[in-house]
């Protein structure tokens, strides 16, 4: 019974921290129903994945072992989400050649 309640934590981080499950900030239990069912199929594309994708490995990580949804995320190259770039303006420079 202990081994299934690791899985379940570690699919449940899983889906907070990479697939942003947590993220959307919905308003009615309809939404949230449907929000889970689109991470669950996300984390099922990516399970069914592993033999299709090129996985990129860390060093530390075994080669020895099939690769998790991360590892399958990651030879994807499917980031999270971007904020917009933030425009700033130039600093003012002074001015150098006298008019």
């Amino acid at each position: 019974m202990g081994y299934v309640a690791i899985i379940k934590e570690q699919g449940y981080r899983f889906g907070k921290q990479a697939v942003m499950w947590a993220k959307p900030r919905l308003r009615t239990p309809a939404q949230c129903e449907r929000w889970s069912h689109i991470v669950a199929i996300a984390h099922n594309h990516l399970v069914l994945a592993r033999d299709v994708v090129e996985v990129l490995l860390h060093p530390w990580e075994s080669k020895h072992r099939p690769p998790t949804p991360q590892q399958v995320r990651r030879g994807m190259n499917i980031g999270k989400a971007k904020r917009f770039p933030v425009v700033r303006k130039t600093p003012k420079l002074p001015n150098l050649i006298p008019r």
